[in-house]
C-alpha cells in the first residue's frame, strides 16, 4: 500500500531526509502518508546525525504534498530541478522542512487555548489587585 525511506541527508550536513514517500493511489486519503511519515519523522528523531533536524525534497506543486503541510512541515524556499532515475525529464523540486522537534508541532486549537488560558490568567491577577488594593485602603 505505501513505504517510506529516510536516513541521513546527503544535501544537508546535520540533517536527516525523507528520500522517497509513496501511497499506493487505492489506499491514499486514509492516513497512511501521515503515519508513515510520522514513524520515520520519530525515528529520525533519534539520530545524532540528524540533530539539526529533518527535511525532504518534494516534486513541486504536487498535491500531495499536504501531508507534510498537515504534519507542520514548512517550505524553505529552496528549489532545485533532479534528474530522477526513472524519468526521462527533469524534475522541479521545492524543500520542506520539519519543525524542530516532532513535538513541536502546534495546531491552531492549542493556540486558541493557549491564548485563553492567558486572558484567564491576567484577568484573575487584574482581580487579584484590586482586592489587594481595597484592603490596602
Amino acid at each position: 500500500c505505501g513505504f517510506i525511506s529516510y536516513g541521513r541527508s546527503y544535501t544537508r550536513s546535520g540533517f536527516g531526509e525523507i528520500m522517497q514517500l509513496f501511497v499506493h493511489p487505492h489506499a491514499q486519503r486514509r492516513g497512511l502518508g501521515s503515519r508513515l511519515l510520522k514513524e520515520a519523522w520519530k525515528d529520525l528523531d533519534h539520530h545524532e546525525w540528524a540533530a539539526l533536524g529533518v527535511h525532504a525534497w518534494c516534486t513541486k506543486g504536487n498535491p500531495a504534498n499536504r501531508v507534510y503541510e498537515q504534519a507542520s512541515w514548512m517550505s524553505t524556499g529552496r528549489e532545485k530541478t533532479i534528474k530522477p532515475t526513472l524519468s526521462p525529464e527533469p524534475v522541479l523540486v521545492e524543500e520542506y522542512q520539519a519543525p524542530a522537534k516532532l513535538g513541536s508541532r502546534i495546531g491552531p486549537w492549542r493556540i486558541v487555548f493557549s491564548a485563553l488560558g492567558v486572558v484567564c490568567a491576567t484577568l484573575m491577577i487584574a482581580r487579584a489587585y484590586q482586592g489587594w488594593r481595597k484592603l490596602g485602603r
